[in-house]
């Protein structure tokens, strides 16, 4: 595993799947979100007061055009997935893809400053307030 180490701030789908992929090409990866859980913006009662989605919301999209190349929806679910469903979907990505113990809920992203050197230096803010 490479001696650098990236930060991916958010679990939606992107941040899931750029964690997955930065993973993949053997880098160490923290991800970071402000939900207790991952879905980004597709977690309903999001605590962190945030979320996008709605007690109606569905997909805009079909499941086929919605999926992730390597991560499909179940053929049982409906053509237009609910909030609900696609968040359960990015949790089971997580879990079967390992990606839990590089992603950590609950905690913002606060400042991200470049360092004179290279890198970053990342200031965190967890759940109860410590930084």
């Amino acid at each position: 595993m490479s001696a650098l180490r990236v930060c991916v701030v958010g679990a939606g789908p992107s941040g899931l799947v750029s964690t997955k992929t930065l993973l993949a090409a053997g880098l160490r990866v923290d991800c970071f979100d402000s939900s207790p859980e991952v879905g980004g913006h597709w977690v309903y009662d999001n605590p962190n007061g945030r979320a996008a989605a709605y007690k109606s919301l569905e997909t805009n999209t079909t499941k086929h055009m919605s999926r992730f190349s390597d991560f499909t929806m179940p053929e049982d679910w409906p053509d237009f997935p609910n909030h609900a469903q696609i968040r359960e979907w990015f949790s089971d990505y997580a879990d079967h893809f390992n990606l839990r113990p590089h992603i950590q809920t609950a905690t913002d992203v606060v400042r991200a400053t470049l360092k004179p050197d290279g890198g970053w230096t990342v200031t965190l803010r967890t759940q109860d307030g410590a930084t």
